[in-house]
């Protein structure tokens, strides 16, 4: 979170990686990786947990 020169706050964040690319590059790397869905479901998580705590920061600084 940061103050821009407008004084209006801004969430700064980078994004985790699309799933579904993830998986596809784990996939053309070693489709017999037996790690690849974990990481998918890992990835996925982060993403709602990112959406979660950025709607509940919205609601704090409306």
């Amino acid at each position: 979170v940061s103050i821009n020169t407008d004084g209006n706050v801004v969430l700064d964040y980078t994004s985790p990686p699309d799933p579904d690319s993830l998986e596809k590059a784990f996939d053309e790397w070693n489709d017999e990786y037996e790690n690849t869905k974990k990481f998918v479901s890992l990835v996925k998580y982060l993403q709602n947990m990112l959406e979660m705590h950025t709607k509940d920061i919205s609601k704090i600084l409306r």
